[in-house]
């Protein structure tokens, strides 16, 4: 299931936090090696994560659809 598609029916306006994008697949991509294959965060967002505030962790699952290959292809 593609990033898109995981976040599109949830609430990005809240106060709560998303949940977190790994899907347990956690391999660095071999073009841009700062960056996960299976969740597309930097490795420094995934190191943060935890100590993110829910408006800084949802900033961040904004921007994954973007990164992902299979949402680009649309």
């Amino acid at each position: 299931m593609s990033i898109a598609v995981r976040y599109s029916n949830k609430p990005q306006e809240t106060t709560e936090p998303p949940e977190s994008p790994c899907i347990g697949v956690c391999t660095p991509d071999p073009v841009d090696e700062d960056h996960c294959m299976g969740c597309f965060r930097s490795m420094d967002e995934i190191e943060e994560w935890s100590r993110m505030t829910p408006e800084e962790q949802w900033a961040v699952v904004r921007e994954l659809p973007s990164r992902d290959p299979e949402a680009a292809e649309g």
